[in-house]
């Protein structure tokens, strides 16, 4: 079986790192670049001296996709509050509208090692 090379997301380089978790938008563009001819079929990691960074980055991802919900929510309790069917509609609209604009800050999630957990001391 042939190893596939590995490629940190961060920098772009070829190293070992920890594995990126595939997700919907992993799929997405490699289905798209199989499309195109262009899949180099990476193995998608994130190195140890771009962790930090992938950290930063990531957080800040989750953080926007929550905010950007609550406030579609909002929104669309005040849609809401003015017409209750065509408010409904749009509110989801907005909900939907939102969540896709904190998928512009889009980062994937990483396969972490599992740690034993040592037993206290009695």
């Amino acid at each position: 079986m042939k190893t596939r090379k590995s490629r940190c997301i961060m920098c772009g380089n070829e190293r070992d790192g920890l594995e990126v978790l595939p997700d919907y938008m992993i799929n997405l563009i490699r289905w798209f670049k199989h499309l195109t001819r262009s899949e180099k079929n990476y193995r998608l990691v994130v190195c140890r001296d771009c962790f930090e960074k992938y950290r930063k980055v990531r957080q800040r991802y989750q953080r926007r996709q929550i905010e950007c919900v609550v406030l579609g929510i909002l929104f669309a309790a005040v849609l809401v509050s003015f017409n209750p069917v065509r408010g409904a509609i749009f509110g989801l609209a907005v909900i939907v509208f939102m969540y896709l604009l904190a998928q512009l800050s889009w980062m994937p999630a990483l396969r972490m090692p599992k740690t034993e957990k040592k037993a206290p001391p009695l």
